[in-house]
């Protein structure tokens, strides 16, 4: 309800101040500060002020606003680790993609989603006639496949295989389209870069503390493994989010819901 009220359907400008009405509104929200609280709201002040109001304490949420904005900038996560294996070599300028960067080279925004306002360009020719304005560039990868890992603080509880449902995911469409994916289950007992991927989880969280969060990793065709971003309000269905609110429950708690509970949840 929040969401929707103050987020979903309002622009940038809108999202930076609260009018009387709103305050009045976060006022009467009332939650229990002792349950958990998964949150999405970043620094948003409505966000903010809700939690204030309700006194909710970082030890009760998965996810905080100072976690989140480290996984919301794609380029403070680049140069956050930098030295790391599984970051494409990236730079911040046209000067230095150019100079330094093997193409093909991906331009990116610092924040957005689904691929939007990120073009590739084959040549520094190319490269240097974009009229486009990027947070950071990075060497695109010959690509096998893309999945969307979601995680519960270190541990990965499931993993989508992401899959553009038209062409090529950025060849193929305008700069500031989105691409539409569908996203297929994949069983971890067959995942031959799963553990590639649990050291990838560790390392990131030992300086990203994020609960629920998401990370969208590349597997190169000759089985390196990239990320691409984290993200900590990945936009999966309700269905698929079961899952991960499910193991919010049993990590916060320490226990296992019963079995019929998790059935009749998978069921509505």
């Amino acid at each position: 309800e929040v969401f929707g009220t103050f987020f979903a359907n309002c622009d940038e400008s809108q999202k930076k101040h609260i009018t009387p009405k709103q305050k009045s509104y976060l006022a009467g929200l009332n939650i229990d500060p002792q349950k958990p609280t998964v949150y999405y709201g970043g620094s948003q002040p409505g966000a903010l002020l809700l939690l204030k109001n309700n006194n909710i304490s970082e030890k009760t949420m998965y996810n905080t606003p100072s976690q989140m904005a480290l996984s919301c900038d794609k380029s403070k996560f680049y140069k956050l680790f930098a030295d790391s294996r599984f970051i494409p070599k990236a730079a911040y300028n046209v000067d230095d993609a150019a100079s330094n960067l093997k193409f093909p080279v991906i331009g990116k925004p610092d924040k957005g989603h689904s691929g939007s306002n990120i073009e590739i360009f084959e040549t520094e020719k190319d490269l240097r006639s974009s009229k486009s304005k990027f947070a950071n560039f990075s060497e695109a990868k010959d690509l096998d496949r893309e999945y969307r890992v979601m995680a519960l603080n270190d541990n990965i509880i499931s993993v989508y295989e992401r899959v553009s449902k038209k062409g090529d995911p950025i060849k193929d469409k305008k700069g500031a389209d989105y691409v539409d994916f569908a996203y297929v289950k994949q069983d971890l007992s067959k995942l031959p870069f799963l553990k590639g991927l649990n050291n990838i989880i560790k390392e990131i969280r030992t300086k990203v503390k994020l609960g629920v969060w998401s990370v969208d990793l590349m597997i190169e065709k000759n089985n390196d493994l990239w990320v691409a971003e984290i993200n900590s309000a990945s936009g999966l269905s309700a269905d698929r989010m079961i899952e991960i609110y499910t193991a919010v429950y049993e990590d916060f708690y320490d226990e296992e819901l019963p079995k019929e509970v998790k059935e009749y949840l998978h069921q509505s």
